[in-house]
């Protein structure tokens, strides 16, 4: 959860696990007392879908069952999450660049909402200045990407659910998806080969980013890849 909220422009990096909580609360309500509703029955179930729109692609939605049990509450929270349309941009005010010595992982500080940090993904075209607004996009900093059979199906899941291990860190997520297209270019800082893929996925395209030296021969367009990292905001110059 933490790591797709920091990328659509509400970070949780820094917070203290009381104050991440309180956070997420607050968020959760959001949707219900300020977005617009719709409601729908999936296997007997009636939920109701809270969806907020804050700009730049990026939505908050909190989804409820309605319950008709008078033993249970009236409605119950079933499930939040940040969304953020494929492609779309999202401006974000920059004070400070916490690690800007290191040109591989830079942190941004945004104003908004309480001077909290969020991961820059794309360290490589652009860095974030102070005092400057970035556009932003939702993108998988991958560690790795490679062929996939061509049965695979589409995903977009945490990797400890894919791999059955709980051990694995809640932040990594495994991407499966046919590939649209590959673009090539040079991380700015080292002159290190990179790699932009773009997956088609159920949920959507997913920009992956990967060093060149991460990805074991990338499939042309229309082959299947998987690919491994954290969702991050991906710089895509001033706003």
């Amino acid at each position: 959860m933490p790591t797709p909220l920091d990328a659509i422009g509400f970070p949780t990096r820094g917070l203290t696990p009381e104050a991440l909580a309180a956070r997420l609360a607050e968020w959760v309500r959001w949707p219900i007392e300020r977005g617009a509703a719709r409601e729908l029955e999936r296997a007997g179930r009636r939920l109701r879908v809270h969806t907020l729109d804050c700009g730049g692609g990026a939505r908050l939605v909190t989804v409820v069952e309605l319950k008709k049990r008078h033993f249970l509450p009236a409605e119950e929270i079933v499930c939040f999450f940040p969304a953020f349309g494929s492609g779309a941009e999202r401006t974000l005010a920059v004070e400070d660049v916490v690690t800007a010595a290191c040109p591989l992982e830079p942190f941004g500080v945004v104003l908004s909402p309480e001077r909290l940090r969020f991961r820059v993904g794309n360290p490589f075209d652009a860095d974030p200045a102070p005092g400057s607004a970035s556009a932003v996009s939702l993108a998988l900093l991958a560690g790795r990407i490679e062929p996939a059979p061509e049965a695979t199906r589409p995903l977009v899941l945490p990797t400890q659910l894919v791999a059955h291990d709980m051990d694995v860190s809640p932040d990594l997520f495994t991407v499966a998806g046919r590939v649209e297209s590959v673009e090539s270019f040079a991380n700015s800082a080292t002159g290190e080969a990179c790699r932009r893929v773009r997956l088609a996925t159920v949920n959507g395209p997913v920009l992956a980013v990967v060093r060149t030296r991460d990805a074991s021969e990338i499939p042309a367009p229309g082959g299947m890849a998987t690919a491994e990292g954290e969702f991050v905001a991906d710089v895509r110059g001033p706003a």
